[in-house]
C-alpha cells in the first residue's frame, strides 16, 4: 500500500533528520566552544609576550631617565668632559644592563659621544651605519616633545640587512631638578637579534619571529595579514592558525614616528584544539550508537501498524470503490471492532445516507429550476468555454425571433451586432482566460427580421468541479426602449447645443437626421426648407446628389397657412415630386410639415423607406422619435431666422434701416483695406442735416422720426453700385464712396445729395424744408486710418456750417483754424454725455506707511467716436465756458458714489473717492443739498466723499467759497486742495480753510 510505505518512509526520515539535526547542533556548539577557548588561550599568551615587551621596554625608559636626569649628563654634553665617561660609561656597567647603543646628542644635533658594545663585550665608538640620522631625528622629536621629562622609543631599521633591528630609547637631559631647556638627548638601546628574542620566548613560553615590515619578500602568513594590521591603529592584534599543531596571533613594533616598522608573529602549539577533536570522535560513536539501538522501537511500531490499520483501511477502501463505481448511494460499508477506524466507517455511512437525501433533494430542485428559467422574460443562457450556445430559455425565441434548437450549438457572436463585435470578442476572452470572473455590458443582438435590440448582456465564469473553465452563463435583459430614450435625450441636447452655439443649420440639419437614421433601419431622411411657393434648400446627408437634384425649385402647394400638407405617397399636393422621387433606391414613405411657433411652415421632413425593408411596423418610440426632429428642426429654423434679425438689427439703424455706425465703421476698415491693395481712392462724406432740432422741438419726436426715414430714402439714391450710407445717429450721416477716379465724383455726389434734401418733404400735413451741411476727405490722401478719415470729414462738415450751411466743404488743413476746431469740439461735447461718450477712470490712493488702499480719485475721460481720446485739459475748459460743467459735474458726482457703493457690495470694503469740484459748481447754492441727496440714494456715509479744489480757483473766490466750505464740513464731507504749490501757496490763508487734505 502506498499509505504504508509512505508512513513507514516518514518514521524513518524523521529519526533519521532528529539524530542528523541534534549531531550538527551539538557538533557545532562543540566547535564553536573549542574554537573561542583556543582564540581565548591564544589571546591571553599573546598579550603576556606584549606586557612582557612592554616591561622590558619600562625598563629600558627609566635606566635611560636616570642616565638623562643628571646634572653631571647635562654638564656632559655641553663641555664634553673626558672623566664623564671614565667614571660613568663604563663598558661592563653598560653590559650588565644589557645595553648595545649609547649616544649623547646636543641641541645642535651633533654626536657628543656614541658607543657601540657587542654580544661578547666588544666596543666601538663608531656607530652603526644609517643610526646616526635617526638619532638626530629622534633629538628633535626630543626637543619638540612638551612632557616634563620627553621620552620617545622605537624601533629602528639599519641599511645594513646584517644588523639586527634596534630597540631605542630617547629621552631629553635634563638638570638633576629636571626642568629648564634640554641639554640634549640620551640614546640607549639594545638589539632585536637572535639572543634578545630567545631571552623574551623563554620568559614568555612561546616562539617569537619577526620581519622587517617594509621587506617585500615576507613570508606567507605575514603576507595575508600585512593589510589588516597596517590600517590598524593602537596595538593591532590577529590571530591564524598555521596548521592543526600550531596557531600563532601578530602584531606590529612602531618605529620613533609611531610608523609600522616590525612584525611580530607569536607562536603557540593548538594544544585546546587537540583536545576538541578528541571530544568530537568521542561524540560521533556515541550518535551511532543511539541510532542503532533507536531501530528496536521503529521496527516494531511498523508491526503493530501493519496488522491493526493498514489491512483495515485497505479492506474499508475496496468497498468505498465499489459504492463509488455503481453510483449507488444506498450502499453501506461493513463495521468491525470499537477502534477510531470503525468509528470512522459509521461516519462514512452516515454521509453516503447525506448524500442520497441531498442527490433526491437536487434532482427535485433541478426540476424546479428549470421551471422557472423556461418561465422568466429575461433570457438565461450557457455557452461551452469556445462561445456556442449550449443553453437558452425560450425568452431568447421572444428577443431575436431565432427558436432555441436553430441557435444551440452556434456561436453567440453569431448573433452580435458587427459594430459590438470588437469589445465583446475582448470580454469574452478576458473569461476564458480568467483574467475577470464576469463582465456587464450593453450590446446590441440581432434579431432574425434583421433589425437589433440593445440588450443588457451579463456574463460570468462557469467552473467544474476541479475549478477548470466549464463555459460561460448569464442572462440577456431587453433595454431597447430605455437605450432609445437616453440616445434620444444626448441627441436632443447635441442639437439643442448646436442650435444654441449658432451653428449652421445644413449641420444641424445633418445631425438631427443622424439622430433618426442611426435609431431607425432601413431609413432615408431629407429636410427640405420652403422657400415662398417653392421647395428651397435640402440636406439629406444618405441620399446621392443625383436624388436631391430632382426636387430643386419644384413647386408646393399647401392645403393652408397652418402648414399640412398632404401625404407624399398620396396627396395631389406632391404628384410630380412623388413621380420624380421614385427609384429603384428608395421608396417614399411619409412627410411631416415643418412648422412654425405661429403656424407658418417653414419646410419639410421627407422620410424614405430602402426597398431592403421588410416593412416591419414602426413602434410607438419611433414615431415619438420622428416627431421630435420634426420639432427639433423646427426650432433650429426659428433660431436661425431669429440670430439673422438679431445680427441685423445689431448692425443697422432700427429706424431707418440704414446701416449703424458699427457697420458703418467695419465697413470703413474693410475698404480701406482693399484700397491698400489696389491702391485706389476712397471718399468719404459726413452729412449732417442743418437746424433739425428745431423741427424735432416744434413738430414733435414722430415727425421727425418720419423726417429721417425719407432723408434715408433720399440719400440712398444719391448712392452708386458700391457706395454705402450709414446713419451715425441723431441727424448725422456718413457716405462711403469707393473706387473713386478723381475728388471730383466725391463733390458731385455732393451736389446731389444737397439737391436731394432741398426738395420738400410732404410729411402728413406738414411740407418741410431742409438743408444739409457735408464735409469730405479722401483716403489715403488727407488720411491714413479710419478714424482720421472720419474725423477730418466731421471737421470739413463742420467748416460747411460756418460757411453759411447748406454746402460742402472738402477738408483742408489749411482752412481748418483753431477757432473752428475749438467749436467743434463744443459742438461733439454737448452730445458726449447724451452719448455716453463720458467715463470715469480711478486713481488709488495708498497709505505709505501700511501699503494700504485708503481712497480712489475720479478722472473724467471723453472718448469721441469722431475726434478720438479728447483730454481733461481741452474739453475741460470748455465745458466751464459754456456751462456745461454744471450738468458734466453733476454726473461725475453720481457715477462716482454710485461706483463706490458697487465696490462695497462687491466685498471690497468702505474707502472714500475724491472728486474734482469747479469754482461754477460751488457756486450753485443746492451744490450742497444735491450731494446729500445723492450720498442718500446710494447709502454712503459722508467721509467716503472728498471734493477737490484748485488752489487757484480757491483763492480768486476766496470768500464766497468758505461759506460752501464750511457746509461741506458740517455735513462730513472731506475737502482737499490740489495742485498747492502751483499758484498763491499762501500759507497764512489755511489755517482758515476747513480742509483735511493737501496736495502738494
Amino acid at each position: 500500500m502506498i499509505t504504508r510505505r509512505k508512513i513507514i518512509g516518514l518514521i524513518v526520515v524523521v529519526l533519521i533528520g532528529t539524530i542528523t539535526l541534534s549531531y550538527l547542533a551539538f557538533s557545532s556548539i562543540l566547535s564553536e566552544k573549542f574554537a573561542s577557548l583556543e582564540e581565548t588561550d591564544t589571546k591571553e599568551n599573546i598579550t603576556q609576550f606584549l606586557q612582557t615587551f612592554s616591561d622590558d621596554l619600562t625598563s629600558l625608559k627609566q635606566t635611560a631617565q636616570d642616565y638623562s636626569v643628571w646634572d653631571s649628563s647635562y654638564e656632559f654634553v655641553q663641555n664634553r668632559n673626558e672623566a664623564f665617561i671614565t667614571d660613568n660609561l663604563a663598558v661592563d656597567s653598560l653590559a650588565k644592563l644589557h645595553l648595545n647603543i649609547i649616544a649623547f646628542i646636543n641641541t645642535s644635533d651633533e654626536l657628543v659621544y656614541g658607543l657601540t658594545i657587542g654580544q661578547n663585550k666588544e666596543t666601538s665608538n663608531q656607530l652603526p651605519k644609517g643610526l646616526l640620522p635617526q638619532l638626530i631625528n629622534g633629538n628633535r622629536l626630543i626637543q619638540q616633545a612638551t612632557t616634563s621629562i620627553p621620552t620617545i622609543s622605537g624601533v629602528v631599521i639599519l641599511p645594513d640587512p646584517l644588523n639586527p633591528p634596534l630597540l631605542l630609547v630617547f629621552s631629553s637631559i635634563l638638570p638633576n631638578s629636571g626642568t629648564g631647556s634640554s641639554g640634549g638627548s640620551l640614546v640607549m638601546g639594545y638589539y632585536l637579534d637572535e639572543v634578545a628574542l630567545a631571552s623574551l620566548s623563554r620568559r614568555t613560553h612561546v616562539s617569537i619571529t619577526i620581519q622587517d615590515f617594509a621587506k617585500p619578500d615576507l613570508l606567507p602568513d605575514f603576507q595575508s595579514v600585512h593589510t589588516s594590521l597596517a590600517l590598524s591603529e593602537e596595538a593591532p592584534l590577529t590571530i591564524r592558525p598555521l596548521n592543526e599543531k600550531s596557531i600563532a596571533g601578530y602584531t606590529i613594533l612602531r618605529d620613533i614616528y609611531n610608523k609600522p616598522t616590525l612584525f611580530v608573529r607569536v607562536e603557540l602549539p593548538r594544544t585546546i584544539y587537540q583536545q576538541g577533536l578528541q571530544a568530537q570522535d568521542s561524540f560521533n560513536k556515541i550518535v551511532l550508537l543511539l541510532f542503532l539501538v533507536s531501530l528496536i522501537p521503529v521496527t516494531m511500531a511498523v508491526l503493530i501498524l501493519e496488522k491493526g490499520l493498514w489491512l483495515r483501511l485497505n479492506s474499508l477502501n475496496e468497498n468505498l470503490f465499489k459504492i463509488g463505481s455503481s453510483s449507488n448511494l444506498s450502499g453501506r460499508l461493513p463495521v468491525t471492532g470499537k477502534d477510531e477506524l470503525a468509528q470512522l466507517t459509521k461516519n462514512i455511512n452516515k454521509m453516503l445516507s447525506d448524500l442520497e437525501l441531498t442527490q433526491l433533494n437536487h434532482l427535485e430542485s433541478e426540476k424546479k429550476y428549470r421551471t422557472v428559467v423556461e418561465s422568466i422574460k429575461e433570457v438565461v443562457f450557457q455557452t461551452d468555454e469556445k462561445g456556442y450556445w449550449s443553453f437558452l430559455n425560450p425568452a431568447w425565441t421572444e428577443l431575436t425571433g431565432f427558436s432555441v434548437a436553430e441557435s444551440i450549438g452556434k456561436p453567440y457572436l453569431h448573433y452580435v451586432h458587427p459594430e459590438d463585435l470588437p469589445k465583446s470578442e475582448q470580454l469574452f476572452q478576458a473569461l476564458t482566460s480568467r483574467e475577470k470572473e464576469a463582465f456587464q455590458k450593453e450590446i446590441r443582438f440581432l434579431t432574425k427580421d434583421n433589425s437589433f435590440h440593445w440588450v443588457n448582456f451579463y456574463a460570468g465564469t462557469a467552473l467544474n468541479r476541479n475549478d477548470l473553465l466549464a463555459g460561460v452563463f448569464g442572462t440577456i435583459i431587453d433595454v431597447t426602449e430605455q437605450k432609445l430614450t437616453a440616445l434620444l435625450e444626448r441627441d436632443r441636447n447635441d442639437v439643442l447645443e448646436m442650435v444654441a452655439t449658432n451653428q449652421p443649420l445644413p449641420l444641424i440639419f445633418n445631425q438631427i437626421i443622424l439622430m433618426i437614421e442611426s435609431q431607425i433601419p432601413f431609413l432615408s431622411c431629407s429636410i427640405i426648407l420652403r422657400d415662398e411657393s417653392k421647395l428651397g434648400n435640402q440636406t439629406a446627408p444618405s441620399i446621392s446628389e443625383k436624388i436631391l437634384q430632382t426636387s430643386e425649385e419644384l413647386e408646393i402647394e399647401l392645403l393652408n397657412e397652418i402648414g399640412t400638407a398632404t401625404d407624399i405617397t398620396n396627396g395631389s399636393n406632391w404628384i410630380i415630386y412623388r413621380k420624380r422621387k421614385l427609384n429603384p433606391e428608395l421608396r417614399p414613405l411619409w412627410s411631416l410639415p415643418i412648422v412654425s411657433a405661429y403656424g407658418h411652415t417653414l419646410g419639410f421632413y421627407v422620410i424614405y423607406q430602402n426597398p431592403q425593408d421588410p416593412q416591419s411596423p414602426h413602434s410607438r418610440s419611433e414615431h415619438n422619435l420622428l416627431e421630435l426632429a420634426v420639432k427639433l428642426a423646427s426650432i433650429a429654423i426659428e433660431q436661425d431666422l431669429l440670430s439673422k434679425q438679431l445680427t441685423f438689427q445689431a448692425r443697422h439703424d432700427s429706424l431707418t434701416g440704414l446701416p449703424n455706425r458699427l457697420l458703418f465703421e467695419e465697413h470703413l476698415r474693410r475698404t480701406i483695406d482693399e484700397a491698400q491693395q489696389t491702391n485706389s481712392l476712397i471718399g468719404l462724406l459726413f452729412i449732417d442735416l442743418d437746424r433739425f432740432k428745431l423741427i424735432n422741438d416744434s413738430l414733435g419726436h414722430y415727425i421727425g422720426d418720419l423726417l429721417l426715414q425719407m432723408v434715408a430714402q433720399r440719400l440712398e439714391n444719391c448712392l452708386r453700385d458700391h457706395d454705402m450710407v450709414a446713419r451715425m445717429g441723431g441727424d448725422e450721416f456718413t457716405l462711403v464712396l469707393t473706387n473713386l477716379q478723381s475728388t471730383q465724383e466725391a463733390t458731385q455726389v455732393a451736389r446731389r445729395v444737397i439737391e436731394q434734401l432741398e426738395a420738400p418733404f410732404n410729411i402728413q400735413s406738414h411740407t418741410l424744408h431742409i438743408t444739409t451741411s457735408i464735409g469730405i476727405s479722401f483716403y489715403p490722401t488727407q488720411a491714413e486710418t479710419d478714424k482720421d478719415l472720419l474725423r477730418k470729414a466731421d471737421s470739413a462738415m463742420y467748416l460747411a456750417k460756418e460757411q453759411g450751411r447748406n454746402n460742402y466743404q472738402i477738408f483742408n488743413s489749411e482752412t481748418i483754424s483753431d477757432d473752428i476746431e475749438r467749436l467743434n469740439l463744443e459742438y461733439h461735447l454737448s452730445k458726449a454725455l447724451e452719448n455716453k461718450e463720458i467715463t470715469l477712470y480711478y486713481q488709488p490712493q495708498i497709505e505709505l506707511v501700511t501699503g494700504k488702499l485708503v481712497g480712489m480719485e475720479a478722472l473724467a475721460r471723453w472718448h469721441s467716436p469722431e475726434l478720438g481720446l479728447i483730454p481733461p485739459t481741452k474739453f475741460i475748459p470748455i465745458a466751464e465756458e459754456n456751462g456745461l460743467i454744471i450738468q458734466l459735474g453733476k454726473w461725475v458726482l453720481e457715477e462716482a458714489c454710485r461706483q463706490n457703493q458697487h465696490w462695497e457690495k462687491s466685498g471690497y470694503g468702505k474707502f472714500k473717492i475724491a472728486v474734482n469740484v469747479s469754482i461754477l459748481q460751488l457756486k450753485q447754492l443746492e451744490l450742497v443739498e444735491t450731494v446729500k441727496q445723492i450720498l442718500e440714494k446710494y447709502e454712503l456715509e459722508p467721509w467716503r466723499l472728498e471734493i477737490e479744489l484748485t488752489e487757484s480757483l480757491l483763492m480768486s473766490n476766496f470768500e464766497k467759497v468758505i461759506v460752501q466750505l464750511e457746509k461741506f464740513r458740517n455735513l462730513g464731507v472731506g475737502i482737499a486742495i490740489d495742485d498747492f504749490g502751483t499758484g498763491y501757496s499762501s500759507l497764512s490763508y489755511l489755517h482758515l480753510l476747513p480742509i483735511g487734505v493737501l496736495k502738494i
